[in-house]
């Protein structure tokens, strides 16, 4: 039917091509038009854009290159050509670009509103003799906790250290003050014809680079003095936390550099979890890398059911100690997640464990098949003058020896040596000789030890904790990467004796095992509950051995605690504001060296 219309009327085309366009339903000069207007009736709530989306120290509305994110769209509607008429309070914008005060515009048109002060206003689009009005409510919505209003371009908001539903967080909405200087609220200002019954309802959002995580509905109440005030809330970084029983509409659940976004009847403004991290000071967000080992012992790995098991299950331990630690601002990074055989036998270790003096003797080994020695040892020589001998044969024959000195042990005559060997860049294989000891020396002793798994990873004892035990020099010293800015983690089986889930060792033990934590099985399936990895993460981050059990009042509640099992919230699971800064003293960018590092996330939204 449509074909033989089109061949009717070919002879008219030529001079009237509207006249098709007519018959076969299009619009053609005359036909109705799309009436001049707005798309939404009004009012358009549209918040007063003072936040620092783009976190370069200027309110965006200040900004003409300012971000966006709470510009409020609109469409103007109608055809052909039209006046769009902004008051000084308001900017109109299409797409990027701001339009002026009165502007001409192409009909329909998408465009966006910004808000530069509080009030009623009207935009007036004309055509012609028609126009058509907009009526916008521009409100104030801004954020403040104990120290008031949280100005976006300087501060930040953190999570809080305290047990989510304790007696510091205000239970009344009409609450004037709380004693968490982490609680916040949310408060609006030129709202009035938007509440209902005293009240406005509202939305926080936490959103992270990739969108929005979580969300919270929020009641602000009126106050006194015309303004509206949410109840005091917190944010935590755990989903027990934020399930905490009595707070519920009170607690958002957060990650480090996540924007907190609230969100009043469309008009939005939003503020970040942590500072970026190129700044100082204490709300500056920080990052420390980890690189984890994940041992197999006969093939099968400590965690998991297979490699890309054992590595997810490194990297959900690497999420829980992080988002434990971004109380501080802090959170970690798994630089790398290896899962591997424990390594070959490549260290020799002098005057394990006593540290006694040479009586006089000689030393023969092999490396690689290699004979070594006999290196002669002179009587009366520290297990560090023989380690160094031994390292100077080794090198001569054409490997690469490196001599580490372990801190003497409690009750050990003094201290001890180990030499670590390679040959170019793959460690080497040490053996006794062929015939006969290690050495004849009958009081320095020396030892070639290998990591065997099969009856768990000898842990230290009381005796020997800042070196480790001679199985964990093992372990740690062939397998680290060197690099003093990365914290090296162990994933083993168990512990022989099974006396710790966990252990660490920290830079004022100026041993041989820095900044490196080993954890067994037991103390990884126990991680949500003893928040295990954290723990011991954070003895190197604090960069002390102790726990606040050993040295105060018994603390269950904190992170630190030694004793304490409590699955609930109330258990290990909070880190004090002097920890937070004990830990960025000594492991941040002041430090030497440094773990803590900026944290990398850009800057803005």
């Amino acid at each position: 039917m449509i074909g033989w219309l089109v061949r009717g009327l070919r002879p008219w085309m030529r001079r009237s091509p509207l006249v098709l366009l007519a018959a076969l339903g299009g619009r053609a000069e005359g036909a109705a038009q799309e009436p001049l207007g707005f798309r939404d009736a009004g009012p358009l709530v549209v918040a007063v854009d003072e936040d620092d989306d783009d976190e370069n120290g200027r309110r965006d509305h200040e900004d003409p290159a300012g971000p966006l994110f709470d510009a409020v769209a609109f469409q103007a509607r109608g055809s052909g050509w039209a006046t769009l008429e902004t008051p000084a309070e308001l900017v109109a914008l299409r797409g990027e670009r701001p339009l002026g005060p009165t502007a001409r515009i192409a009909l329909p048109a998408e465009l966006r509103l910004r808000a530069l002060s509080p009030g009623r206003h009207t935009v007036v689009l004309r055509q012609g003799a028609n126009e058509a009005r907009l009526a916008v409510q521009a409100i104030r919505l801004h954020f403040e906790d104990g120290a008031g209003p949280v100005d976006p371009r300087t501060r930040a908001l953190r999570p809080s250290s305290r047990i989510p539903n304790d007696a510091d967080l205000p239970r009344d909405p009409g609450a004037a003050e709380s004693p968490d200087p982490a609680a916040f609220r949310v408060v609006a200002t030129g709202a009035e014809s938007l509440a209902r019954e005293g009240t406005l309802h509202g939305l926080l959002r936490a959103v992270d680079a990739g969108g929005r995580r979580g969300r919270l509905p929020v009641r602000l109440h009126a106050r006194p003095d015309g303004t509206f005030a949410s109840p005091w809330l917190r944010l935590v970084t755990d989903p027990l936390d934020a399930t905490a029983p009595g707070v519920e509409g009170q607690l958002l659940e957060v990650r480090l550099r996540d924007a907190v976004e609230v969100d009043v009847h469309g008009a939005t403004q939003s503020v970040r979890v942590g500072r970026p991290g190129d700044e100082d000071g204490p709300l500056a967000a920080r990052r420390a890398r980890l690189r984890l080992h994940v041992l197999r012992e006969r093939g099968r790995a400590a965690v998991g059911r297979d490699t890309a098991t054992a590595r997810a299950w490194a990297a959900d331990q690497v999420a829980l100690a992080s988002r434990a630690w971004t109380q501080c601002l802090v959170d970690f990074e798994a630089s790398e997640i290896l899962v591997h055989d424990a390594p070959p036998p490549a260290l020799l270790s002098f005057g394990e464990p006593e540290g006694f003096l040479a009586a006089g003797g000689v030393v023969r080994l092999r490396a690689n098949g290699t004979p070594i020695g006999p290196v002669s040892i002179p009587s009366g020589s520290t297990p560090l003058d023989a380690a160094l001998r031994v390292a100077g044969a080794l090198e001569s024959a054409g490997f690469r020896a490196r001599v580490t000195v372990n801190p003497r042990a409690e009750q050990a005559a003094g201290a001890t040596a180990d030499v670590l060997v390679h040959r170019g860049a793959a460690l080497a294989t040490l053996t006794p000789p062929e015939r006969g000891p290690l050495t004849d020396d009958p009081r320095l002793r020396v030892v070639i030890p290998r990591v065997d798994l099969s009856d768990g990873l000898q842990e230290f004892d009381n005796r020997n904790a800042t070196s480790g035990s001679l199985e964990e020099r093992a372990l740690v010293l062939p397998t680290g990467d060197d690099d003093p800015s990365t914290i090296e983690v162990y994933l083993v089986n168990r512990f022989t004796g099974e006396t710790r889930q966990g252990e660490a060792f920290i830079e004022a033990d100026e041993g041989a095992l820095v900044n490196t934590v080993i954890l067994d099985q037991r103390g990884l399936e126990q991680g949500p509950i003893a928040l295990t990895h954290a723990h011991e993460l954070g003895h190197v981050l604090l960069d002390h051995p102790f726990h606040p059990d050993d040295i105060s009042d018994p603390a269950p509640w904190r992170l630190m605690s030694a004793r304490s099992v409590d699955p609930t919230i109330r258990g290990p699971r909070r880190i004090t504001e002097a920890e937070c800064a004990r830990a960025r003293d000594r492991s941040g960018p002041g430090a030497r060296p440094v773990l803590l590092a900026p944290h990398p996330s850009p800057r803005g939204r």
